[in-house]
C-alpha cells in the first residue's frame, strides 16, 4: 500500500468493513490490526513531536503567537476591491524571466497591443 500513515489506516480500515461485509471476519479482523499498527505509529510521531508545556520555549512560542494574531487582528482586512486593484500593479521577479503575459498574470490587453505594434513594424 501507499500513501501517509493516515491514509493507509483509511484504506485497511475501508478493507476491513469489506471484508467483515463479505462475511470474512478473519481478514477483517487482520485488516484492523494492520490499521491499529499505523494508529500506534501515528500516536508514536505525535507524542514524539509535541510541544512541551513546561518548556521554556514553548512559552516564548505561545507568546509571540499570541501577539502575532493579536497584531492580525488590529489591522484592516483588505477588501476585495483593494486586492483587485493591486494584482495588476505588482512587480515580481517573474517579469524578468521573459514569459508571456499570459503566464505572469499581465494584463491581456498590453499583450495584444504589444503584438500588434512589432506586426506593423514588421
Amino acid at each position: 500500500m501507499r500513501g501517509t500513515a493516515y491514509q493507509i489506516i483509511e484504506k485497511y480500515l475501508t478493507l476491513a468493513k469489506d471484508s467483515a461485509s463479505a462475511g470474512d471476519r478473519v481478514l477483517a479482523e487482520s485488516y484492523l490490526q494492520y490499521a491499529e499498527h499505523y494508529q500506534r505509529i501515528i500516536s508514536s510521531w505525535e507524542d514524539e513531536y509535541a510541544p512541551d508545556p513546561f518548556d521554556p520555549r514553548y512559552e516564548e512560542t505561545s507568546a509571540a503567537y499570541v501577539q502575532y494574531l493579536s497584531m492580525k487582528a488590529s489591522q484592516p482586512a483588505p477588501t476585495v476591491e483593494d486586492e483587485n486593484e493591486n494584482f495588476g500593479n505588482q512587480q515580481t521577479s517573474d517579469d524578468d524571466l521573459g514569459l508571456p503575459g499570459s503566464i505572469v498574470g499581465a494584463p491581456r490587453n498590453a499583450e495584444m497591443s504589444q503584438q500588434s505594434k512589432e506586426l506593423a513594424d514588421a
